[in-house]
């Protein structure tokens, strides 16, 4: 009796994920990966991102960022596109967090 081996895709199988389909990293295919804040608790530090706080807005756990004119908001789900010169990181769910 001969078993086959379950096939994955190439990133698949770099960082050991059993649960994913051939056809997330096949050839042509777009690499996105969906990062959500909301379920990580208060106080852990995420890589690249920074710590993870309460949305004083919604109540939900996401990363604070500011924009140019130091406005305040909060991400709890962003995906990341890995590209061949880079990657694009787009926030998905937001809150603003109006000032004051």
């Amino acid at each position: 009796m001969v078993e086959t081996a379950r096939k994955t895709g190439f990133i698949c199988q770099l960082i050991d994920c059993p649960d994913r389909t051939p056809e997330c990293t096949g050839p042509g295919e777009r690499i996105v990966t969906v990062q959500n804040f909301v379920k990580l608790a208060p106080g852990m530090d995420v890589p690249l991102e920074g710590p993870v706080a309460v949305c004083r807005h919604c109540g939900r756990s996401g990363i604070e960022h500011h924009t140019d004119d130091g406005s305040l908001y909060v991400v709890h789900v962003q995906t990341t596109e890995l590209l061949a010169d880079g990657m694009i990181t787009e926030p998905q769910d937001t809150c603003s967090v109006p000032k004051g």
